[in-house]
């Protein structure tokens, strides 16, 4: 984090109405709370009175018991064998409170002495340290507290800039020896050159190795989940605006390792540019036919997902680690006939599970996708809807009925199942699940009843970098149950962070080769303070 957190305080307290400031304060105390719930700590009794701008949380080791540190004896590993990761928690001391900083790890001791913890010191690299080789009990309120050697077990004072606190004197013995060894994330050639083409107003910053952070999710929710298909790392910034959050991402196409340099902005991505060239038209075209295929988002879609080329959508699940066999299935037929490079829009909508599919026209693709789908037994029927003439994909299927009273043998009925319906509609083709579907996508764009005029929407995509280029846009209070049991890791990351993400409204993503753009839009307070969970 890149500012001093006062600073954001005051920041959201002067965009609050004045009738919501108190019980906004309310919940930023709990949220302080939480994240430092890990520690011990008070932020405003134990950090506030010397802080500066700089703070940063690290997640260090994924095991200390497994791994030597710089071969140098350190504190025994737990005696159950349990894993016992590295935490390292660095704060920038505010400039002329270098004492209020001595003052506060004075007393800490203090206190952990008189409770029959007395610290060992240690000169690490001209820095005084102090620590403990007995476990310090926390709470056992929920599962990360009560795993072995919670922060701080460890204390650094870096001469009047940084206190250093860690679960482990490996962790700061490492960390202080890091700074003369050059094998630190700042010498990095990865990080440096992923940082680079980050935004540089930023409000804070961060590195993630997908492997550790998949690992800690694990540990925090008991969800098990896989680092597979996702990269290798990402950088990411974060700015703040009037409704929320901005954040720029910065992922590799291919590193093998962390130190392995970052491929030129111009290489190919493996979540494949939504953007990418269109050889059919010209540029003024393709902005056209783009804006045309988003009239028929209603504007009660809930996810709703635009670019140049649905066929990226194949190697976008494949990143995620998911199937083609996620999508409905009239997209397992239409994946290989209307694929080609053209613009597209797909909305989807919650509860009902409708989805609506508007893509450039492609007479070629449409005959095959008619001859592949009958092939599968399905007929093509004339539907009309009002002055459209729709095309509707169907057939019969036998459904055995219930015994009737009286009756001695059961009879069959016959059960229409529709595969989709298509319209063409002036340059584009558009598909949809159902005739409600249909009939919304249609009334969208006869009534101007457009998704793309909706102010929360609006705001989504307004915080982004280059959204025409292609975006997702999610109502996360609409998508969320759903989401999260058909995600795991969605499910997971809500419950590590439920405080984190309570407010979030909608999300919105774009992306350009390795550069995403993301915009999270928070929900007003209520006028009384929604009671913690």
């Amino acid at each position: 984090m890149l500012t001093q957190p006062d600073r954001l305080v005051a920041l959201q307290q002067a965009m609050t109405a004045p009738d919501l400031r108190r019980p906004a304060l309310a919940e930023i105390d709990d949220v302080k709370a939480y994240l430092l719930k890990q520690t011990g700590l008070d932020y405003d009794r134990d950090l506030q009175p010397w802080v500066g701008n700089e703070v940063t949380f690290a997640f260090t080791d994924r095991d200390l018991g497994a791994s030597a540190v710089d071969g140098l004896e350190s504190s025994k590993p737990a005696a159950d064998g349990a894993q016992q990761p590295g935490y390292l928690l660095a704060l920038e001391i505010e400039p002329g409170k270098a004492q209020q900083a001595r003052e506060f790890l004075q007393f800490f001791w203090q206190q952990q002495s008189l409770s029959g913890n007395t610290p060992q010191s240690e000169r690490i690299n001209g820095a005084r340290s102090l620590y403990s080789l007995k476990r310090l009990k926390r709470p056992r309120s929920n599962q990360l507290a009560s795993q072995p050697n919670a922060l701080p077990a460890a204390t650094a004072l870096v001469g009047d800039r940084f206190v250093l606190f860690a679960n482990d004197v490996r962790v700061l013995r490492r960390s202080l020896h890091t700074t003369q060894n050059g094998a630190n994330l700042a010498q990095n050639r990865a990080y440096r050159d992923a940082v680079a083409q980050l935004p540089q107003q930023r409000i804070g910053l961060a590195y993630v190795e997908t492997s550790l952070l998949t690992h800690a999710l694990n540990r925090a929710t008991g969800v098990e989940l896989t680092a597979a298909g996702l990269p290798k790392f990402m950088a990411t910034s974060l700015g703040i605006t009037n409704t929320g959050l901005t954040a720029n991402a910065w992922i590799p196409a291919d590193t093998t390792t962390t130190g392995k340099q970052v491929n030129d902005r111009s290489n190919a991505n493996e979540l494949t540019d939504l953007a990418a060239p269109n050889d059919m038209t010209t540029q003024s075209d393709l902005a056209a036919l783009s804006l045309a295929v988003r009239q028929f988002l209603p504007a009660d879609t809930t996810v709703a997902l635009t670019g140049q080329s649905f066929s990226q959508i194949k190697a976008s699940l494949k990143s995620g680690g998911l199937s083609n066999q996620v999508l409905p299935s009239f997209f397992q037929l239409g994946f290989e006939t209307l694929t080609a490079q053209r613009p597209f829009s797909l909305a989807y909508r919650a509860p009902s599970d409708d989805w609506i599919w508007a893509i450039a026209h492609d007479p070629e693709g449409i005959d095959q996708l008619n001859r592949g789908v009958q092939a599968q037994g399905y007929s093509a029927v004339p539907v009309p809807i009002g002055e459209v003439q729709a095309t509707a994909w169907t057939k019969f299927t036998a459904r055995p009925l219930q015994r009737d009273l009286g009756r001695k043998s059961a009879s069959d009925s016959l059960e229409t199942e529709i595969l989709g319906l298509h319209v063409q509609q002036g340059d584009c083709d558009l598909f949809a699940s159902t005739l409600s579907a249909m009939e919304s996508a249609l009334s969208a764009a006869a009534n101007q009843n457009l998704l793309l005029d909706e102010p929360r929407f609006q705001g989504a995509i307004a915080a982004l970098e280059n959204p025409d280029n292609g975006y997702l846009y999610i109502d996360w209070p609409a998508i969320s149950a759903p989401a999260m049991q058909a995600v795991p890791a969605i499910k997971a990351i809500e419950t590590a962070a439920r405080r984190l993400v309570s407010h979030i409204d909608t999300l919105a993503v774009t992306r350009r080769q390795a550069d995403v753009s993301f915009s999270i839009q928070t929900t007003a307070l209520e006028t009384t303070a929604a009671p913690s969970r």
